[in-house]
């Protein structure tokens, strides 16, 4: 006797993320600042969910595709200010040295990773 199933709706791959674990992803992610191995960590240890380094960076890179029309708004919003407030920081990324630049107005913060720290990045 073989007992077989169907995915349910919207599901159509053997290993698929609901909505909630996406945003939990990106959430922790971009706010929290969680590594993927604390991240792997904190789902199996919260959820049982055994949840890979590929599976969160493909998560992560539909998660930004997603906002990428949003992103460019706010660039567009902070280009148009009459003044704008700028800073960088150093960031460790794979062991290498990138820089986070940060350009504001009042109203929107655009946040950008850079491997250089001049005039370069800026433009």
């Amino acid at each position: 006797m073989v007992n077989q199933g169907s995915y349910p709706a919207g599901v159509n791959k053997s290993v698929s993320y609901g909505s909630g674990i996406q945003a939990m992803v990106g959430y922790k992610s971009a706010r929290q600042f969680m590594p993927y191995e604390r991240l792997k960590e904190f789902f199996n240890t919260v959820f049982g969910l055994k949840i890979s380094s590929g599976g969160i960076n493909h998560l992560i890179k539909k998660i930004t595709a997603k906002a990428q029309a949003f992103y460019e708004q706010i660039r567009k919003k902070v280009l148009s200010s009459a003044t704008i407030g700028a800073d960088e920081t150093g960031a460790n990324i794979n062991g290498k040295l990138h820089w986070t630049w940060l350009f504001q107005n009042p109203d929107v913060t655009f946040l950008s990773i850079n491997q250089k720290r001049g005039d370069a990045a800026m433009e």
